[in-house]
Formats: structure tokens, sequence, C-alpha cells
């Protein structure tokens, strides 16, 4: 694979990464919403998990590729 492809697939493997996390924070955000499921036992974690994915997990990938 040229190295333009292998820059795309990252880019776009960490865009869908993003857009995952996404969701689950809008649906922590729903899960602890007073007109929403009102479940602050799954909305919570959901929240959480989702913010540590959005930030954290882009940041370990491209470290990762960037040693290979």
């Amino acid at each position: 694979m040229t190295d333009d492809r292998i820059a795309a697939r990252r880019f776009w493997i960490m865009q869908a990464c993003r857009l995952a996390a996404l969701c689950a924070v809008l649906a922590g955000a729903y899960a602890l919403a007073e007109r929403g499921w009102n479940r602050p036992d799954i909305g919570t974690p959901l929240l959480l998990l989702g913010a540590f994915s959005f930030f954290a997990v882009p940041v370990l990938l491209s470290r990762r590729w960037k040693s290979r």
C-alpha cells in the first residue's frame, strides 16, 4: 500500500473512533437527562467512556502508528 492510502485509511479509522465515542457521549447524556431514560447507572459510564474514547483513543492510536 502506498503512503497516501495508509494515511487516508488511518484518518478514516480515527474519524470512525471519534464518531463512535460521540454517539456514546450522546447516549450517556440522554440516559442522564430527566426527559430521557433517566438511568444514571447506565448514563454515567457511557458518558465517561465516550469522553475518554473521544479524546484519548485517537492520541493512543497516533502514537502507536508513529512508532511503526
